[in-house]
């Protein structure tokens, strides 16, 4: 499925909702963190 996925750079988070819930991710990489600020991800 897509999940739109945005930064919170306070908490230095990644943040993705899907299905209306909220997954944070916090080991990301910075080549990952580069990413736009809303970004469509493929979830498994």
């Amino acid at each position: 499925m897509l999940a739109n996925c945005g930064w919170i750079v306070k908490g230095k988070l990644f943040i993705c909702k899907v299905n209306r819930r909220e997954i944070l991710i916090s080991t990301v990489t910075n080549r990952e963190k580069s990413g736009a600020q809303s970004t469509l991800i493929e979830v498994n």
